[in-house]
């Protein structure tokens, strides 16, 4: 209990790296997931992110008008401290984050760069990362380098509000598998957490930065606007996607057995209908009456499929071997 305060208030204490002007919605959970790691960062060593086209891409590198990246209100007094950013396309801030590491490594072995190796993060959605750029992320694993990724998962085109096919279930489809297909790459850390949960989310965020391999974090983050969900209600939402084996928290090392995170026992779990009810794109099949989640006449089997997979797809992460 007093390791988990310390690691709180540590990283409470350090500097973050995404600042204040974005244009995020209120309440927004990619926004938060983006404020710890920006904090997870502050650790001595120079940080470069590639971001793919995405919210935060969009809403927050918008120069002259609001460029909301940066270290501290005034320009670090180190080098090791500086923030860069590199505006990538929808698919390919991946590869162009493995260029930077590729490029930083050049610059060590020739004597140009003495300082820590720098931090290359790279920043996509689900629609860069896996319904577009899904072949690019698999490689990326493979090849090894150590990078980290973070795929925010949204489930909807943020321009269109369109679905994302990857990520998104429907009738007689279930959405790719993102965590085995990376643990399957061989990636040396999977990970999925959600913002809704700070302490675990900013522990799996330092552990990515330290992997020696390359290291996805999926991080689910309900699109408020998209989801049609109150803005009172994203860290909710967040936290049932978790909780009910919607999205689990989920982390696997390369070389030891899959941990399900942040889930309760099947008997305490919430039902599917409880996160289902919170987000009007899910009204047709329930809603809430005062605070309780009731499933809409006609919309029973379908929910009743949603709960069986969402009960399987726990046990099946957690069997995942290393």
């Amino acid at each position: 209990m007093a390791t988990a305060l310390k690691e709180s208030v540590e990283q409470v204490r350090r500097e973050d790296a995404f600042r204040e002007g974005h244009r995020l919605c209120p309440g927004c959970l990619e926004a938060s997931a983006l404020h710890a790691i920006g904090r997870a960062t502050d650790d001595g060593r120079k940080t470069v992110f590639a971001l793919g086209t995405h919210c935060s891409e969009a809403g927050a590198l918008r120069y002259p008008d609001v460029v909301a990246w940066g270290r501290g209100p005034e320009e670090p007094d180190s080098l090791a401290r500086t923030v860069g950013v590199i505006q990538a396309g929808a698919e390919s801030a991946i590869s162009v984050a493995e260029g930077i590491r590729d490029a930083a490594d050049a610059l060590a072995e020739l004597g140009a760069w003495s300082a820590p190796a720098p931090n290359v993060v790279a920043v996509t959605s689900d629609a860069g990362g896996l319904a577009g750029g899904l072949d690019g992320l698999l490689h990326t694993l493979h090849r090894g380098h150590p990078l980290t990724i973070f795929v925010l998962l949204h489930e909807v085109y943020g321009a269109s509000r369109f679905p994302v096919p990857a990520t998104v279930t429907g009738p007689g489809r279930e959405p790719i598998d993102h965590l085995r297909l990376a643990v399957a790459s061989g990636a040396g850390l999977v990970a999925q957490v959600s913002p809704a949960f700070p302490e675990l989310f900013a522990q799996i965020s330092r552990e990515a930065l330290d992997c020696a391999a390359s290291a996805v974090v999926f991080v689910p983050a309900p699109c408020l606007s998209g989801w049609r969900v109150d803005e009172r209600r994203g860290g909710e939402v967040a936290r049932l996607a978790c909780e009910t084996g919607i999205a689990p928290g989920f982390r696997w090392r390369a070389g030891s057995s899959a941990e399900v995170l942040a889930v309760p026992p099947k008997p305490q779990r919430p039902r599917v209908e409880e996160y289902l009810a919170r987000q009007q794109r899910f009204e047709h099949l329930a809603r809430l009456d005062g605070d309780r989640a009731v499933v809409v006449p006609g919309g029973e089997a379908e929910v009743a499929a949603l709960q069986k997979w969402a009960d399987g797809r726990v046990e099946r992460l957690g069997n995942v071997a290393g």
